[in-house]
């Protein structure tokens, strides 16, 4: 039982079902547990609503047409106020930054934001934030190395409940018959946001590179704002047969099970959470050298890496993997051992209570 006298309220202001929101539902569940009072703040619209509430979890669900909506933000404080036990802010993305520090140092309350990305934090909330948490050494460092910041600063990785993407017995069949996949295909999974940083327009690039006959089909699951470019793309190069334009996909886990790898070609990382399933689900996974990734695909080890926007480098890398299924194999089973001993579950709950309480140290409750 946690000596934790607080209530920890997790604002993530995020409308799409992303990894990040996946991340606050898994603490958010795992903190109930431990008997810690904890509530969801989000948009009214946000899939994290629907699914916190499905959870069981207490959930405050605001009209947050956008970030600096002033009359959300009244109505948060005002209900803050009135918590009991007495509240903590923790901010999960960086939707909410200037907001939440406002609103942390008005009524006097502690500030936890966790950082997913290798860019720079602002100043502001550098001087308010009493603690940030990292999600890799990448990030972590690019925080550390601004003024004032190194001690704020802890890492705690994403978890991944590994149990639930571990493939049952013949589930590729059953998987690749949703999208009408033969046996024989050697099929690639990307999901994410269609968005410039993803960097799909370079796995398009790679598939356009290798002759048809050493194409895998891509399975790529997401929406975003670069969708009708990506298709575009797809058909001037002569690769529209070779993609399958899944949109949101509410089981990602079956993408990935009707798949024979994982592709992240990815221009800016923290370290994503899409990263920790593929790996979780057994499969290998090829990656750009960005921000954190490296720390989670190890190269030769634990997965395969290739530089940012080297589409002749990603091509390679698919030729070279498709025709070495023992390769295949063994850094698949190198990656599912890694995401068990060190993305799970209990670590980032027992991890990020530690911060609370650390926290709780230097406080007064009234």
């Amino acid at each position: 039982m946690s000596s934790w006298r607080r209530t920890v309220v997790h604002l993530e202001l995020g409308r799409h079902w992303t990894g990040g929101a996946q991340q606050v539902l898994l603490l958010a569940e795992g903190l109930q547990r431990k008997a810690v009072p904890t509530w969801l703040v989000c948009p009214k619209e946000a899939p994290l609503a629907r699914r916190a509430q499905r959870c069981g979890l207490p959930v405050l669900s605001l009209p947050w047409r956008d970030e600096m909506n002033p009359l959300s933000w009244l109505r948060l404080g005002q209900w803050l106020r009135h918590l009991n036990p007495p509240p903590l802010l923790h901010l999960h993305s960086r939707r909410g930054l200037v907001g939440a520090c406002v609103l942390a140092r008005a009524l006097r309350i502690p500030l936890v934001v966790h950082w997913r990305t290798i860019t720079p934090m602002p100043p502001l909330v550098l001087q308010v934030a009493d603690a940030i948490i990292a999600i890799s050494d990448a990030a972590a460092q690019r925080v550390r190395a601004q003024d004032g910041a190194r001690w704020k600063v802890v890492v705690i990785r994403d978890a991944v409940d590994a149990s639930l993407w571990t493939p049952f017995p013949d589930a590729q069949n059953f998987a690749r018959q949703r999208w009408h996949l033969r046996d024989t295909d050697f099929v690639a999974a990307a999901v994410g946001r269609l968005i410039p940083d993803k960097g799909y327009d370079c796995a398009i690039d790679a598939l356009a590179k290798l002759p048809p006959e050493e194409r895998p089909i891509l399975l790529l699951a997401g929406e975003g704002p670069q969708e009708r470019e990506l298709r575009r793309r797809a058909i001037e190069l002569g690769v529209g047969e070779w993609v399958r334009w899944l949109g949101f996909q509410d089981e990602v886990r079956w993408v990935l099970w009707a798949s024979d790898v994982f592709i992240h070609p990815s221009r800016q990382e923290g370290l994503s959470c899409a990263i920790s399933e593929a790996m979780a689900a057994g499969l290998l996974v090829i990656a750009s050298s960005v921000g954190g990734v490296p720390e989670a695909v190890r190269h030769g080890v634990t997965g395969w890496l290739v530089p940012p926007d080297d589409l002749v480098a990603l091509a390679e890398a698919l030729r070279l993997l498709r025709g070495d299924e023992l390769l295949r194999h063994r850094l698949s089973e190198n990656a599912q051992r890694f995401v068990r001993e060190h993305h799970n579950p209990d670590q980032l709950v027992t991890a990020t209570l530690s911060v609370y309480e650390r926290l709780a140290s230097n406080l007064t409750v009234p």
